[in-house]
């Protein structure tokens, strides 16, 4: 929701900390799901049965909490949240040093912090989901962005370019955490309709990648996709960003998996050996 016009203090700490108290809602979301999470998601977001030490899961979530409710604050109480150039202002603030070496005093491994610290970066940079179409989960601009492959484990072999499971259906779930964060666990008929289209959309992105093997070759050079607002992706109350298919065009995605079949078949087609005559 937008941030309200604030004329004292009082109302500001009031506001934050009814949205750090749904926050704190965010383990009660799973319930809403017609699905217990996998462990890909209780690996990533706050759970009642978490994958790792809890602390280490709330503290990136806590990290995005304040980041953005700052950022909204200095974009001004008509900006949609978080302001617009959120990755402009967490760079020009330096914030990923500092925010990955708190992350990793919380018990994670020195390479685990700077992840973390990168995904809070991108998850407060996001786009409405209405006005960028997604391809398997991720619009054509977080497909493009170096720091989202990093995150992705990008890596090329024999010729072709690949992404690693695990952190992919990460992303998944995690890039859905500032949505999850605004319910209120009440498990109302809305609420849990939600909840079901948002399973939906990452099992058909996380199935649509299964059958590309994790080969993301036509994916790699995709061009950035004009976007009609700069605006990030919480959209307010009323919008409803899970409407957009999280797995992208079907058209679109046949396409894809239709030149990398294309690609493997040429790959795999034994080539024809000649035996060269010898002369004794």
């Amino acid at each position: 929701m937008p941030l309200p016009e604030f004329t004292d203090p009082a109302a500001m700490e009031a506001d934050f900390h009814e949205r750090f108290a749904a926050m704190l809602r965010l383990p009660a979301a799973e319930a809403l799901f017609p699905q217990v999470w996998p462990a890909e998601a209780r690996s990533i977001l706050p759970s009642y049965s978490p994958e790792v030490m809890a602390a280490t899961l709330w503290g990136p979530v806590l990290a995005w909490r304040l980041l953005s409710f700052f950022m909204e604050s200095l974009g001004g109480h008509n900006a949609v949240p978080p302001a617009p150039d959120a990755m402009i202002l967490f760079d020009q603030f330096r914030l990923r040093e500092p925010l990955a070496r708190a992350i990793q005093e919380l018990g994670v491994e020195p390479e685990e912090g700077w992840r973390a610290a990168a995904r809070v970066r991108q998850v407060l940079a996001m786009k409405p989901l209405l006005e960028a179409r997604e391809l398997y989960g991720l619009t054509r601009a977080q497909w493009s962005d170096p720091e989202m492959r990093w995150l992705l484990g990008w890596n090329e072999w024999q010729g072709h370019v690949y992404i690693a499971k695990e952190p992919y259906e990460q992303m998944l779930w995690w890039l859905r955490m500032p949505r999850l964060s605004q319910w209120s666990g009440r498990k109302t008929t809305a609420e849990r309709r939600k909840a079901a289209e948002i399973d939906a959309a990452i099992r058909a992105a996380s199935e649509g990648m299964s059958r590309l093997k994790y080969c993301v070759d036509t994916l790699a050079d995709l061009p950035a996709e004009s976007q009609k607002s700069s605006a990030p992706s919480i959209a307010p109350d009323g919008d409803d960003p899970d409407q957009a298919p999280a797995a992208g065009n079907p058209a679109a995605r046949s396409v894809v998996e239709r030149k990398v079949r294309t690609r493997k078949k040429a790959v795999d087609r034994p080539r024809k050996v000649t035996k060269k005559k010898t002369g004794k």
